[in-house]
């Protein structure tokens, strides 16, 4: 870092660290560019430099905060996007009274010269507001603001920057400076709390400012639509948000024609994106449908690309941006606050792609030709299950644990699990296993091998709702890894970016980690308003699960950091209820396959031990020696020991064979019958199943283990039940948006009432929290997908008919 006293220099590193996209700004006579001074700017207040916006949406790279910190007097402003700001500009106790009456206001606020501005997390809800929401007194409307909300698009001076009035620096009026805490710290700032200020607001005879009308001129567009916008909403903004409405995309989507395109909800849809060729060459009749349309948005899941409303029907109809604008026009409804002296025009013919002309086939050269007799068996066709064979291996609802006694699992495996079952102040039945292979997994780290040099990094989750006694199997755990002379093995039990990930593993190359509360870290990860930093870390595990046989470099920086880690070992012990893990994913993770890497080990029935659980508990001098021996093993990194490889018996490997066929069979069914995560969670099936039987056979001899066919059954059984638990949740839980998790709630509910069914006065009275017609346009998509059925039977007294919806 270049020597300078700017703010920006200093103290950059330290809101970054936390995740927050920092950018600099100058005040007075020079703005400098990305990469140096620009034109004169003498207005004395803060500017940030040309082109910040986009950091409202990306992080900053690296290389360009090397060109910032060498700006002599910059100072530090926030982009706004994933974090947002409540101005309060004025020093009048009585709004500030108001303020902090109606909503809760965090202790991390920053002053300027007067008030205060306090620090949220974003939420979906607050993309429809425009970017900044302002309150002025009724009898001063013309003058500034005395409250503010700043949003997406915005941006804030953070301290120790200098005042341009006072001279002096902004400070933290608490002590707690953004620099001290993560983003997920922050509280949110939800539509709700917006509503509660806006009225408190009201009652303190101030007004919100109405939205301004903003004119054709003023964004400089041909096309002819309605000019009534919500403040600095540009026209395009406009008209894309209002064609991702449910009832608009519900209308436009089917009239474009494309391949597959199929509805997956209200408002939600799918299709190939054909206009972009294949990642594989396929032909558009057998590729995925990637595009993904839900009304927060349009993704190319595929091709990792956003779409707007407009850019689909441009990129689907080869047709100008004008055009596409006045065909979508009339689809959606008219803009709030203009006035509709006419209905919307009807959506125009478009004009169809120029048909390209066919190719005379004699001018090209033959491609030649060599026949022969194909030996791959990998090419010969696969048998698919039956219909039946389906139901009965991965049933809708998946069965009970496998393994009810775990004197099956012979050796180390089975008597870690016993010993983690004793000690926990609570009965479970897939706890035991769900630590004790991770734990055992990540000891064994770098030293043991399958001959497909698959290793014995694991990551499992235990899912039980509050006060199952999931944390009280890692306590047990680390106190065996102390009292085994291990605990160097020990992983942090939060990360705070993906960095921090791999840090932990360039410190020593095999851990494992305890992560409590990990469906709200997921969650937290996948959010839209987290920052990359925490984005990163599910970008690791990710890379991670796979590279424990290879050398892993990680993450490239401009300034020549690397992480290049031999042979990185993580094993993962995850700890969350249902809700909070499954809702944790969404397509993204079912299409890239992140959720098929996690063994999922529901606790089942749980009971209280009790006064009996917190007695110390007697640990086989056995289980400890060989934990120490099996960590001071010499691993198989470069220039030490080779790893020791465990060989499949006979009888192991006839196993392994027929679990790969069935693997593959029933991962071509699924993906044949768009069973939604099935293809992926599948396919790893007999991966999983082999790391499993790895640490079995090393628990049961150390130096030389072999797999023997009782191993790869017990892999065999926890992994194929894990996916069927995986598979059958995801149908139910997993959503992209609230509106898809309101499908996914209302049908669950459907189903659990069994034969008995669900009258339609229960439904409603248990999502209340729906509206009327939206519940009521929901039940009726999940009877044209053919997942419920409605019965009406008739009152005999004439009164209200009897309406009752059953699962099919």
């Amino acid at each position: 870092m270049t020597d300078t006293n700017s703010p920006y220099a200093q103290w950059a590193a330290n809101y970054r660290d936390q995740g927050y996209p920092v950018i600099p700004c100058m005040v007075g006579a020079k703005v400098p560019g990305a990469f140096g001074p620009t034109k004169e700017k003498p207005e004395p207040h803060w500017r940030p430099m040309p082109g910040w916006q986009k950091y409202c949406d990306t992080f900053p790279p690296e290389f360009l905060h090397d060109k910032w910190e060498a700006w002599p007097d910059a100072g530090i402003c926030l982009a706004h996007g994933a974090i947002v700001g409540l101005d309060l500009d004025t020093d009048d106790p009585e709004i500030a009274n108001v303020i902090t009456s109606a909503i809760d206001v965090p202790p991390q606020r920053r002053r300027g010269s007067k008030g205060w501005m306090a620090y949220y997390r974003s939420t979906d809800a607050l993309s429809e507001f425009p970017a900044r929401v302002r309150w002025y007194r009724k009898e001063n409307d013309s003058g500034s603001p005395l409250v503010e909300l700043l949003l997406h698009g915005t941006q804030s001076v953070l301290p120790p920057s200098i005042h341009p009035d006072t001279q002096k620096p902004y400070t933290w009026l608490t002590g707690e400076s953004l620099a001290d805490h993560s983003i997920d710290d922050l509280p949110e700032l939800t539509e709700a709390m917006v509503d509660k200020l806006d009225q408190a607001l009201q009652g303190a005879n101030l007004t919100r400012q109405a939205p301004r009308r903003v004119t054709q001129k003023e964004y400089g567009h041909p096309s002819d639509l309605p000019t009534g916008h919500d403040l600095e909403l540009p026209a395009g903004r406009s008209l894309n948000n209002r064609a991702l409405e449910p009832g608009a995309i519900d209308q436009w989507w089917p009239e474009l024609n494309l391949p597959k395109s199929r509805q997956r909800g209200p408002g939600a849809w799918e299709a190939v994106p054909f206009w972009r060729a294949s990642n594989s060459g396929r032909l558009v009749t057998d590729r995925n449908p990637n595009l993904k349309a839900i009304p927060t948005g349009i993704v190319d899941f595929g091709a990792d690309r956003s779409y707007t409303p407009i850019d689909v029907v441009m990129a689907a109809r080869e047709c100008s941006v004008g055009t596409a604008m006045e065909w979508l026009q009339g689809f959606v409804r008219l803009e709030q606050g203009t006035d509709p002296v006419s209905p919307p025009p009807a959506a125009p013919e478009l004009e169809k792609p120029a048909q390209v002309r066919p190719e005379d086939a004699a001018m090209w050269i033959a491609t030649p030709v060599f026949s022969g007799t194909r030996k791959f068996s990998a090419l010969r066709p696969i048998a698919l299950p039956s219909d039946d064979s389906w139901e009965t291996e991965v049933p809708k609802d998946p069965p009970a644990f496998p393994i009810q006694d775990l004197s099956v699992c012979e050796g180390l495996l089975g008597e870690v699990a016993q010993h983690i079952d004793n000690a926990s102040a609570t009965a479970t039945e897939a706890g035991g296993l769900a630590v004790a292979l991770p734990l055992l997994g990540a000891i064994m780290g770098q030293a043991y091998a399958t001959p497909t040099n698959l290793r014995t990094n694991v990551y499992t989750v235990a899912l039980g709702g509050s006060g199952t006694g999931k944390t009280s199997l890692v306590n047990p755990a680390k106190e065996l890894m102390v009292m085994a002379g291990v605990q160097d093995v020990l992983g942090g039990d939060r990360f705070a970016s993906g960095s921090g990930v791999l840090k932990m593993l360039l410190q020593g190359g095999k851990r494992v980690s305890f992560l409590d509360e990990f469906g709200h870290m997921l969650q937290q990860m996948g959010s839209g308003g987290a920052g990359i930093h925490v984005k990163q870390i599910l970008t690791e595990f990710t890379s991670l699960y796979s590279a424990a046989n290879t050398i892993f470099t990680g993450t490239a920086y401009a300034d020549g950091r690397e992480n290049v880690i031999e042979y990185p070992h993580l094993c993962l012990f995850g700890m969350a209820t249902p809700e909070q893990f499954w809702r944790a994913f969404g397509s993204a993770s079912l299409e890239d396959g992140s959720i098929a890497r996690y063994l999922v080990f529901p606790l089942g029935e749980t009971a209280d031990k009790g006064t009996d659980h917190g007695e110390a508990h007697h640990v086989a001098e056995g289980i400890k020696q060989a934990m120490r021996a099996m960590s001071d093993r010499k691993t198989g990194n470069i220039g030490l020991a080779k790893c020791i490889t465990a060989p499949l018996d006979d009888a192991a490997e006839s196993a392994r064979m027929a679990l790969k066929s069935k693997e593959a069979a029933f991962a071509s069914y699924a993906e044949k019958n768009a069973v939604r995560g099935g293809p992926a969670i599948l396919r790893r099936v007999t991966e999983n199943a082999l790391k499993i039987a790895l640490i079995s056979a090393v628990g049961r001899n150390l130096d030389s283990p072999e797999i023997d066919a009782r191993d790869m059954e017990i892999g065999h059984a926890l992994a194929w039940w894990s996916a069927n638990v995986m598979i059958s949740n995801i149908a139910s839980h997993i959503a992209d948006n609230q509106l898809e998790r309101d499908v996914n709630d209302v049908e669950r509910f459907i189903i659990e009432a069994g034969d008995l069914g669900r009258g339609q006065r229960d439904i409603g009275r248990r999502f209340r929290r729906l509206r009327k017609r939206d519940l009521q346009e929901t039940l009726e998509a999940l009877e044209e997908q053919g997942a419920i059925t409605k019965s009406v039977t008739p009152n005999p007294h004439g009164g209200r008919s009897k309406v009752q919806f059953f699962a099919t």
